[in-house]
C-alpha cells in the first residue's frame, strides 16, 4: 500500500538516540525553537470551553453532559487549548496509549498535560515526527522517576530533525494521502470483522450449551438463559467447580483487566488498545486479589481458582474452558 521511497545521497549524524542519523540537508532545532509552552488554566470561566481528550485517535471533543467517564468537580486548573495547539503527555509515557496530539479544536484539557504553540514549523509535520517517536515509545533516554517523565526544560532542550520547508510540506501530503488510504482500507473491512465476530460468538455459544450433534435428542435444563441441552448431559452447580481465591497480590504481580472484548490482559496493554487511561488501583490494597496461571475471573472481577477435575456430562467429559 506505500510508495516506493528513494533514499538521499547523503546523510549526517544526530547523535540522538531514536534517531542516529538524517539527510546531510536537513537542521537540527531544539524544541524550544519551535515550541512556545501555554499555561492558561481555564479558571471560573470552564463553562465557556468545550472539554477536549487526548486519545489514540487524536484530541476529541468530549460530551460532559453524556455522563459517560468520570470528570473532576472543578475544571479551574483545565489548561486552555486553541486550535493547532499540540498537546503532550510527558508522564508514564510507557503506559499511555498516546502521547501526543494536535489539536483541531478550541478548548480545555487536563492541567496535568503540557499544551504548545508551534511556530517556524509545519504542524502537521512536527506532529507526525512525534506521533512516529510515540508509537515506538522511543523516548525513553528522557525518562526519569518511576512515573516515567520528561520534564519540559529537557524536552524543550532536545532536538529535532527540520527538512526545508517545501520538504516538510511533500512529507505531511503524502502521510496525509498513506493514512487516508489506511483509514479508508479499515472502514470497508470493519463490517466484515463485525460479521465473522457474530459468527464466531454463534458457534462458541451454540457449541458450549448444545453440543456439536445436531442429531441428539435435547431435553429442557431448567436454567432460564440456557434452554434446552442434549438429553444425555447434566446440569451441575458452579461451586462444585470453583473454588474461590482469597490470597492477597503479590508485591510484584502486575495488574491485570477483565473486558469482554480482549479478556484478561495487562492493564498497560489494555489502556493501549482502548486508546484511553483507566483508574489503576495503588498495590498493596486489600481489593487486589493474586491471580494464578489458568484461574478464572467472574465479571465481578472475583479471582476464583479452578478445580482440575474433570465435569462429567453423561457420556462426555468436559475440562473447565478457562
Amino acid at each position: 500500500m506505500s510508495a516506493k521511497l528513494t533514499t538521499y545521497e547523503k546523510y549526517q549524524p544526530t547523535n540522538l538516540p531514536w534517531l542516529p542519523q538524517i539527510p546531510g540537508h536537513w537542521t537540527l532545532l531544539r524544541n524550544k525553537t519551535v515550541l512556545k509552552e501555554c499555561k492558561t488554566t481555564v479558571g471560573e470561566k470552564s463553562s465557556e470551553y468545550t472539554l477536549l481528550s487526548l486519545t489514540v485517535n487524536g484530541v476529541i471533543v468530549r460530551d460532559i453532559e453524556s455522563g459517560k467517564g468520570k470528570f473532576p468537580k472543578d475544571f479551574g486548573n483545565y489548561k486552555v487549548v486553541e486550535k493547532d495547539d499540540i498537546i503532550f503527555c510527558l508522564f508514564d509515557l510507557d503506559e499511555t496509549p498516546r502521547t501526543v496530539g494536535l489539536s483541531r479544536f478550541d478548548g480545555m484539557i487536563t492541567g496535568a498535560y503540557d499544551v504548545f504553540k508551534i511556530q517556524g514549523i509545519i504542524k502537521r509535520y512536527l506532529y507526525y515526527y512525534y506521533l512516529s517517536l510515540d508509537n515506538v515509545k522511543a523516548l525513553k533516554p528522557l525518562y526519569t522517576g518511576l512515573r516515567k517523565v520528561i520534564n519540559v526544560p529537557v524536552f524543550l532542550g532536545a532536538k529535532l530533525p527540520v527538512p526545508p520547508h517545501e520538504e516538510q510540506e511533500q512529507i505531511v501530503r503524502y502521510l496525509d494521502s498513506q493514512t487516508s488510504k489506511i483509514k479508508r482500507f479499515i472502514k470497508a473491512k470493519k463490517k466484515q470483522i463485525a460479521f465473522l465476530k457474530e459468527q464466531r460468538v454463534a458457534e462458541i455459544n451454540h457449541a458450549a450449551t448444545k453440543g456439536v450433534n445436531t442429531a441428539v435428542k435435547m431435553k429442557p435444563s431448567y436454567v432460564n438463559w440456557l434452554g434446552d441441552i442434549p438429553e444425555h448431559w447434566e446440569v451441575v452447580q458452579s461451586k462444585r467447580l470453583f473454588t474461590q481465591r482469597k490470597e492477597k497480590a503479590h508485591s510484584d504481580d502486575v495488574q491485570l483487566t477483565a473486558s469482554q472484548k480482549y479478556g484478561i490482559i495487562e492493564q498497560g496493554e489494555f489502556m493501549r488498545l482502548v486508546g484511553r487511561r483507566v483508574t489503576v488501583v495503588l498495590k498493596g490494597s486489600d481489593i487486589l486479589k493474586h491471580v494464578d496461571l489458568n484461574d478464572f475471573l467472574s465479571l465481578a472481577c472475583v479471582a476464583f481458582k479452578a478445580a482440575w477435575s474433570i465435569v462429567k456430562f453423561g457420556d462426555v467429559s468436559v475440562q473447565p474452558m478457562l
